[in-house]
């Protein structure tokens, strides 16, 4: 892997403290028919180290937002508005553990939010390659591409003094028909100070609270309902 760890380290620099991004994500899915199809979804995300982090989720069906303060964390479905909150004391890292177990949602580019992104990233790779330097959207990057075991993933890394990812892709080689999960990076913001409100979990007008249990029910049936079209 000579020549490529050494700028997924510079990377993971820039990601101390606190950031606002956006992404733009496609995930192929199957249908009952076993048509593949790609469904997309846009991601805002501001995250405060060590321990808030607010996450939307948009796409044509559904609206979430989910909510970290440090001491508990929170799911909102907007579209229904609905929520669910439990206990969580400890850090992004714990909270992101939490909210896989008892809501059954797994955040997306969980990998970039954690407390070592480096290690997150690269201690299952087998093999690395600098594949060479490219244009994403405009923006001049250097295209790294490593294997693991059952995937293979990319990353186009910004050139100069701010190497953010600007595009990311994992090939789940091990399931049929090998999908593709991709997010395009954007609005990349180090600057901006978060203050405790923006991840403070308010109710909207009307919103109902329900148990823990009801709402991974809810988003365990979203995803057969997903792939049964």
């Amino acid at each position: 892997m000579r020549g490529t760890t050494p700028r997924v380290t510079v990377l993971m620099t820039v990601f101390n403290g606190e950031r606002h991004l956006r992404a733009e994500i496609w995930q192929d899915i199957q249908l009952s028919s076993g048509q593949q199809i790609q469904a997309g979804r846009t991601l805002d995300l501001q995250v405060r180290r060590p321990n808030r982090l607010h996450a939307e989720v948009h796409s044509p069906r559904r609206n979430r937002e989910l909510l970290y303060d440090g001491s508990s964390i929170t799911l909102l479905n907007r579209a229904q508005n609905f929520y669910g909150t439990i206990h969580a004391p400890g850090n992004i890292d714990d909270a992101m553990d939490t909210a896989s177990e008892k809501f059954g949602i797994a955040m997306p580019l969980d990998d970039f939010v954690g407390s070592d992104p480096h290690k997150d990233l690269l201690e299952k790779v087998t093999s690395g390659t600098d594949i060479g330097s490219v244009n994403v959207m405009g923006i001049p990057c250097e295209h790294l591409a490593f294997s693991q075991n059952n995937i293979d993933w990319q990353v186009w890394i910004e050139k100069g003094a701010k190497p953010v990812p600007r595009k990311f892709v994992i090939t789940y080689k091990d399931e049929l028909g090998s999908p593709e999960f991709t997010a395009i990076f954007s609005n990349w913001d180090f600057t901006t100070q978060l203050p405790d409100f923006v991840f403070k979990f308010e109710p909207p007008p009307g919103a109902s609270k329900i148990d823990v249990k009801e709402l991974r029910e809810e988003n365990q049936s979203h995803k057969t309902e997903k792939q049964s079209k």
